[in-house]
């Protein structure tokens, strides 16, 4: 063991030797960074962040080798001129210029179950955590205090700000977090522009008019500082993590100061982005409170109903927000008390029905939806990209559906244009029955479901009618549909058929002739 005495600057020249520049191209100054792919060691990385009056062994590190590492020329950018990179995708994604609508790396690495817990508590719902970056060493400290500098940046600045998708970190010091705003967890949910703004830094796109941090990252923090107690002379576990939550996508990264864990307060870094405050802000906000994830059966937030604007918008809000209500609506355990009569429990402990089945619908189009509302009823509708089925969805599905269950049955609303093969794919991988309810056009689709709702449910006597396109020049009338009619519509179990608002569709001609119902 070695103590570590050592200044910034010599601290500098240090991590330059192991580091080799990994640049934005066309980038000949600025922010570089190197990762563990390129010689760097665990104990290397402990052994950077070591200042005044600590000693570090035993370092280890869990993750994606591209997602840890060192960066230098941080100062004016990131705050810290130095130090250690750990990433939910890749390190080098910290580099700038802000020029890409979302850094996205999926590692495919596992989560961490302890950034979890932080999540659940900062953001008020737990969600599955992906591509964990963990650094844990053990520290001698010869004072009663051991203090870390720290910056949190992240590309789900402001999209998803208030949502289930709320990257965090952890520096723990013997299992507590001292990585904390106001007693919770760093993350998107608990610095930003509206909640401890002062120690929140926003960056634009450099294609708009306010850019100014050459950083791939859309906000960051100002320079934080953890703080733990601590007994001089005895060694204590260091843990410095960060995870993606809810979702592998969406990078965010913690940036830890070179030199300042220490037995010493570190000095705040030389030429920050901003001054920092020294504590959180007592004044409550003025400004607005974070945006609400919407509920699934309307538009995503944004979306004003040109379709040039529609691709701009985060696609996974109407996933996320039917995952959030079907945590609420359906159990994952089934009660013993009560054996399943015809494949879901009426009841559980929990005092939430069991599942029977998951409806999956696109989520770029209401038409689907609105058909298979009905089928909500014993099942969640859920959403889905057309191309592929995002990790959140995933788990909610299995969440519903475990393995040994003896129906595990998905329904798939529409052909394969409106959910892909590779979805279809992704659910038999799980083990999932698949039943695809689908015609030619959603008109057909319509009628496809229609049917599966009088085989399940019976009746008929009703059916609702609802036009198949809102118009041309409000592209949002069908979401309205969908939030009116469908839950009336899964609410009394009435199949709902689709039509041009013109003229009645000689297949739904044809189908209403033949069942007969006696009210439309």
């Amino acid at each position: 063991m070695r103590m570590r005495y050592r200044v910034i600057g010599w601290l500098a020249a240090t991590l330059a030797l192991i580091l080799v520049p990994v640049a934005a191209s066309g980038q000949t100054a600025g922010l570089v960074v190197g990762d563990l792919t390129t010689g760097a060691t665990p104990e290397q990385l402990a052994e950077a962040l070591a200042g005044l009056g600590v000693t570090v062994t035993n370092a280890a590190y869990t993750g994606a080798p591209s997602a840890a590492g060192t960066f230098a020329g941080g100062a004016g950018i990131v705050g810290p001129d130095a130090g250690v990179v750990l990433s939910t995708g890749a390190a080098a994604g910290t580099v700038g210029p802000n020029d890409a609508d979302a850094t996205s790396v999926e590692n495919g690495t596992a989560g961490d179950p302890t950034l979890e817990d932080l999540a659940a508590a900062a953001g008020g719902v737990r969600q599955p955590s992906y591509d964990a970056a963990v650094l844990e060493f053990d520290v001698i400290p010869e004072g009663p205090t051991l203090y870390l500098a720290y910056v949190f940046a992240s590309e789900e600045y402001p999209e998803y700000v208030g949502g289930l998708y709320g990257d965090v970190v952890g520096i723990t010091v013997n299992g507590v977090n001292c990585a904390t705003v106001g007693g919770a967890a760093v993350s998107i949910n608990t610095v930003n522009s509206w909640t401890n703004s002062g120690l929140y830094i926003d960056n634009p796109r450099v294609e708009t008019a306010t850019a100014r941090l050459d950083t791939q990252m859309d906000g960051l923090t100002t320079p934080l500082v953890c703080q733990a107690p601590v007994t001089a002379g005895l060694a204590h576990r260091v843990r410095v993590a960060i995870a993606d939550v809810g979702d592998a996508r969406i990078d965010s990264n913690l940036l830890l100061a070179a030199g300042t864990l220490s037995s010493e307060r570190p000095p705040p870094p030389t030429d920050p982005p901003t001054d920092p405050p020294t504590d959180p802000p007592t004044d409550p906000p003025t400004d607005p409170p974070p945006p609400v994830v919407l509920p699934p059966d309307l538009p995503p937030a944004g979306f004003d109903g040109d379709p040039a604007t529609a691709q701009e918008v985060a696609t996974e809000v109407p996933a996320v927000a039917a995952v959030t209500i079907s945590r609420a609506r359906f159990a994952a355990e089934e009660d013993p008390a009560t054996p399943p009569a015809s494949g879901y429990n009426p009841g559980t402990p929990s005092g939430l029905r069991q599942a029977a089945y998951v409806v999956l619908s696109r989520d770029d189009d209401f038409a689907d939806s609105l058909a298979g509302a009905p089928l909500s009823a014993d099942g969640p509708l859920m959403f889905t990209e057309s191309t592929r089925l995002g990790n959140t969805t995933v788990d909610e599905i299995t969440r519903l559906l475990p393995p040994g269950r003896a129906e595990r049955l998905v329904y798939l609303l529409g052909g394969t244009v409106a959910i892909s093969q590779t979805v279809e794919d992704q659910l038999r991988a799980k083990g999932m029955t698949v039943q695809r309810l689908a015609g030619p056009t959603r008109v057909q689709t319509a009628i496809a479901v229609a049917d599966e709702v009088l085989r399940r449910f019976g009746g008929g006597a009703r059916v609702a009618l609802a036009r198949s396109m809102g118009p041309a020049t409000e592209l949002t009338a069908g979401w309205a549909d969908s939030v009116t009619g469908g839950a009336w519509a899964a609410s009394e179990k009435v199949p709902i058929l689709v039509t041009p608002s013109d003229s009645l569709h000689p297949d739904v001609d044809a189908w209403l002739r033949q069942k007969a119902p006696a009210e439309v």
